[in-house]
């Protein structure tokens, strides 16, 4: 027996093949992911650039200007990252830090402090990481020193509370409180399950899957069991309001998710799951008496996709996600119509999602094709049956940042690099068409369409190209990279385009205008915070910026018309079958002409 795995190579072996016509060359899977070997196994490379990790739960954290993403995966640890980078290359693998080994699962971050952060392995291995020192301290509560340990789930629940970031939960089978970031615990309930029991190796059972807390007020708390039960309190634990069922949905179904609405005191969702028991039906409730009657908001969702994520966006109460075990779902009517969101979104299990608070964007972990951002949800959250049938609307615009992006110089590593892709650099603009406005009467062509840019004193700033398909019915996004317009545009088919520089930072309105009608927003581009610069020295830079490039425009469509002028004058030429004297006078103000524009140049 000889091992040829070693310890660069992860654990956990699912899959070996071994090529017939040599047998050197091995392909490995395991929970790490993918290895190869070509000397029979004595060294192995492991492929990087595969987005196939399988997140359980994820986590935000609230950095400026780039917030960061956690989550902890099947067996290959918790891990953090940014959401975006000044980097040119994007997200790359080396931008992600592991913050506890194991498998992997609860991520959560002190909104006050980024560097705070409390992460997971099975069992309630729950660690308190440091992000600057790299220190891991274990926060796990003892277990009681008469009777038998506690009981955990294997991804058992941790929450910072909304009220005091100094002070979280952590649950077992019972319900755990620290005031003091893990240092110290107390029991704050009792056995909050049915109390079933039965032999399970790997996993406890009868333990609370899911903690949630009402933004509303401190003390009113709720958690969903892993054996069907629902509990409240609204005096921090002293008693409990139990729901031994709910409406359609069977008793010993997982409660997956709970949510204390923000935008009503009295307001919950609960997402519960009974796939261990062959039944792939979604059960989604809600509650607008704190618990004391519930209705399915199910509505049209497939009868074969269980709910495993649910998450309420918080500004605008009508709109919900849920993940399933195929995809994400959107609703605009509070749960009474559900939409598939696809886009270019893998079929895969989602298994967590967030609304960052700030950014507003939808994060999602997928147990498969790894995390998922669909940057900037203004849309959604504004988008309406009211809205749906309204003939034009340019939806809220996200602030903008300018920043210069860093070139780390590792355009040529190759492909098995991963490269994850920045979010947009620029104002994302979003606007809807409904059918009727495309359509004008007594003629085949849509209305004349226009997405512009102005300043404050009304003047143009840019006149933004759009996209093949702009003015067909329905949603469109379009980025403004908070540039003048090009200064010179070349003819098609050939390059040196002469791009227009940054705009000053300050507001700006963009403008939709399709035939006759207008919809506007405010623009606000804001400088990047790593820069100190005096306003007159940006002023300075600006205008010497945006003079430069109209000079290069110039000199480039100079350059344009004398190149044209010399094939006028060859042709001229050809015409008359012989060299004329005036077109060597042409060609020689050709080269003079040339020379001058490539001092500029």
């Amino acid at each position: 027996r000889t091992d040829l795995l070693g310890n660069s190579v992860h654990v956990d072996h699912h899959a070996l093949w071994i090529d017939p016509a040599d047998s050197d060359h091995l392909v490995l899977g395991n929970d790490g992911g993918v290895y190869f070997s070509n000397d029979g196994g004595m060294h192995w490379r492991h492929v990087g650039n595969l987005p196939i990790t399988q997140f359980f739960e994820i986590g935000v954290d609230m950095q400026e200007p780039f917030y960061h993403v956690y989550g902890g995966t099947q067996d290959d640890m918790s891990w953090g990252g940014p959401s975006e980078t000044r980097n040119s290359d994007g997200i790359v693998n080396d931008d992600w830090y592991m913050t506890v080994g194991g498998d992997g699962f609860y991520a959560r971050v002190d909104p006050n402090d980024p560097t705070i952060v409390y992460s997971e392995s099975q069992n309630g291995g729950i660690v308190r990481f440091d992000t600057r020192t790299g220190e891991r301290k274990r926060i796990k509560p003892a277990d009681p020193d008469e009777g038998e340990g506690y009981r955990w789930n294997w991804s058992a629940p941790i929450l910072i509370s909304q009220h005091d970031p100094a002070t979280v939960f952590f649950a077992a089978e019972v319900l755990f409180r620290s005031p003091n970031r893990g240092d110290t615990w107390e029991v704050i309930s009792p056995d909050l399950t049915r109390k079933l029991t039965y032999e399970n190796q790997m996993n406890d059972y009868g333990t609370i899957r899911v903690i949630a807390e009402s933004p509303h007020r401190s003390g009113v708390l709720a958690v969903g069991t892993d054996d069907g039960l629902v509990q409240v309190t609204q005096d921090g634990g002293e008693t409990w309001q139990t729901t031994e069922s709910l409406p359609g949905v069977p008793d010993l179904a997982l409660v997956r998710r709970v949510i204390l609405s923000v935008h009503d005191g009295d307001t919950i969702y609960v997402a519960s799951s009974n796939h261990e028991y062959n039944d792939f039906s979604p059960y989604l409730m809600k509650s607008i008496d704190f618990g004391r009657s519930w209705i399915s908001i199910t509505g049209n969702l497939p009868k074969d996709q269980h709910i495993r994520a649910l998450a309420e966006h918080p500004r605008n109460p009508d709109l919900l996600f849920i993940g399933t075990e195929r995809g994400v779902w959107v609703s605009i009517d509070g749960g009474g119509y559900w939409v598939p969101l696809k886009n270019n979104l893998p079929t895969v299990p989602i298994h967590d999602m967030v609304v960052h608070p700030r950014e507003n964007d939808l994060i999602v972990g997928t147990h498969g094709r790894s995390i998922w951002i669909l940057d900037d949800i203004n849309m959604l959250e504004e988008l309406s049956a009211t809205v749906a049938t309204s003939e034009v609307r340019l939806f809220r615009v996200s602030p903008a940042l300018q920043f210069n992006s860093f070139n780390r110089g590792r355009q040529f590593n190759g492909d098995s690099y991963y490269r994850a892709p920045n979010p947009p650099r620029g104002a994302i603009l979003d606007y809807w068409l409904d059918s009727t406005v495309m359509v004008v009467p007594d003629s085949e062509q849509p209305p004349p369409i226009s997405l512009e840019i102005f300043d404050l004193d009304g003047a143009r700033v840019r006149s933004l190209d759009l996209p093949q398909g702009a003015e067909s019915p329905g949603s469109h996004r379009v980025v403004w990279d908070m540039r003048y317009g090009p200064s010179y545009v070349p003819p098609e088919g050939e390059g040196g385009t002469v791009r227009g520089p940054w705009v000053l930072p300050g507001e700006y309105e963009a403008r939709l205008t399709v035939g006759g009608m207008v919809s506007s927003q405010p623009v606000v581009v804001e400088p990047d915070p790593s820069v100190s610069i005096s306003n007159e020295d940006r002023l300075y830079w600006h205008d010497t910026q945006l003079a430069v490039s109209q000079l290069l425009g110039t000199a480039r469509s100079a350059l344009a018309n004398a190149k044209m002028l010399d094939t006028l004058v060859s042709s001229a030429e050809q015409a008359v079958g012989a060299d004329l004297a005036e077109a060597q006078d042409a060609r020689n103000e050709v080269k003079r002409m040339r020379s001058e524009v490539d001092v500029v140049t």
